[in-house]
């Protein structure tokens, strides 16, 4: 398996390649299907990080088409282990699945998963509260930092969650090129900044002229944008959607660079402030 379940429905979009899976994985697909699942993810009603239990099934709900009928331990040339017959029989009665799960705080307080089974693979197909909702706390302390661009974070990790490749891609890249810019606003105050080279410059020439204005991941990392910029002009949606979250987190540690900056900034001043006014006191 490629990821946790868990992580996969808290963390991936709709549609998209899904999650692979295989015997190896039967025990924690077995207790997914059929026993109480457990994961830890943000309570929207609660506002606070809670741990979701499933309902077990005594019986398999499924809706939907029925799964692939009885496997045999020969198929032509192809001999099948006992445990992948244990496999294939626990997929086959789970075509389709709708998991609910409750809040260990408040019962009523939900998370609701639809999913597919098909070629050893779980396509995630509808979820409440959606992946931006779940995603939200974790974006909050960036709302300080990007200020009127704190709406496109969220916009673009909801499209992602809808299933929106390409679309998604172009939120990212709005807030790296905000990044640049405010690097150049600062740039420009220099006495010895040529705006005229920087305006004919490509963005990587621009990232290494503004690289004394900008945190150190985003100079050793400026290949982002043309990832960023080739994904919304070029590549395919299911390409794009499987960009998203790893650019993503990329922007995030570039934002919590700038994050510790302003903190350390804020503290320094602060501390000088309280350190001369100290030395006033003790004259």
């Amino acid at each position: 398996m490629e990821q946790r379940i868990d992580d996969f429905l808290i963390n991936t979009g709709l549609y998209g390649e899904g999650l692979s899976i295989s015997k190896d994985d039967y025990e924690e697909l077995e207790l997914f299907l059929e026993g109480k699942y457990k994961i830890d993810a943000y309570c929207v009603t609660c506002e606070a990080d809670r741990i979701f239990t499933s309902t077990s099934l005594k019986k398999p709900k499924t809706i939907g088409e029925p799964g692939p009928g009885p496997v045999r331990v020969y198929h032509g040339d192809t001999f099948y282990s006992a445990d992948e017959i244990k496999f294939f029989k626990l997929i086959s009665k789970f075509s389709n699945v709708r998991k609910v799960f409750k809040c260990s705080k408040d019962e009523d307080h939900t998370l609701t998963f639809c999913c597919s089974i098909a070629h050893n693979r779980i396509i995630k197909y509808g979820q409440l509260p959606s992946l931006a909702d779940l995603n939200a706390n974790n974006t909050k302390k960036y709302r300080k930092i990007l200020g009127r661009k704190y709406s496109d974070l969220n916009r673009g990790i909801g499209l992602h969650s809808h299933g929106v490749g390409a679309g998604s891609l172009v939120y990212l890249r709005r807030i790296f090129e905000e990044l640049i810019e405010e690097a150049h606003k600062e740039a420009v105050k220099e006495q010895d900044w040529n705006e005229d080279d920087y305006k004919s410059s490509r963005m990587d020439e621009k990232i290494q002229m503004l690289k004394s204005f900008l945190p150190d991941y985003l100079v050793s990392n400026k290949k982002i944008y043309g990832i960023l910029s080739k994904g919304i002009h070029e590549l395919p949606e299911e390409l794009c959607l499987e960009i998203f979250p790893i650019v993503r987190v990329g922007i995030e540690f570039i934002l919590d660079e700038k994050i510790e900056k302003e903190e350390k900034e804020s503290k320094k001043r602060e501390t000088s402030l309280l350190l001369e006014k100290l030395a006033a006191h003790v004259k």
